[in-house]
């Protein structure tokens, strides 16, 4: 067992080195070492990392909600940030009364759909993750999809 004084002097060694690290910065964060992902893979999202997809990044910012008067319930909807060649903006998916399913947005004029807590091509995606597809990709799968319930 080590004397008091050792222990002590360790303790204060690991807090003057924190301390001269210090925090990290909101702009360190953003630098941060994104996640990569294709099209089509369930990725987690609730963590707000960049995720870094073939075609733009796309990061989870938070809920929000559209106050349509004191007679309307309001619209809820899960905001996320793009960033393609043309610069940052904000996608709202699943906007309306909660229902989950597909999103259609664009970016840098190509057509894309996000699929957020729900996947009709992954049975087993769970909340807090999500799922983009170019849109002509996201339909060539619904139709095989809608060919083999209908045989």
């Amino acid at each position: 067992m080590r004397p008091v004084h050792e222990s002590v002097a360790v303790t204060l060694c690991i807090v003057f080195a924190l301390l001269a690290v210090g925090e990290p910065s909101a702009e360190a964060a953003l630098a941060a070492p994104v996640r990569k992902a294709r099209f089509g893979e369930a990725v987690y999202y609730l963590d707000h990392k960049v995720v870094a997809l073939p075609a733009f990044t796309l990061r989870y910012l938070d809920w929000g909600s559209i106050d349509l008067g004191p007679t309307v319930v309001a619209v809820r909807y899960q905001a996320f940030e793009v960033v393609g060649a043309e610069g940052p903006k904000e996608l709202r998916a699943n906007l309306g009364d909660g229902d989950l399913g597909p999103t259609s947005f664009e970016v840098d004029g190509k057509p894309y759909i996000i699929e957020v807590d729900f996947n009709d091509f992954h049975p087993g995606i769970t909340s807090g993750d999500f799922t983009v597809w170019p849109a002509a990709e996201f339909e060539r799968l619904q139709k095989e999809q809608a060919g083999s319930a209908n045989p």
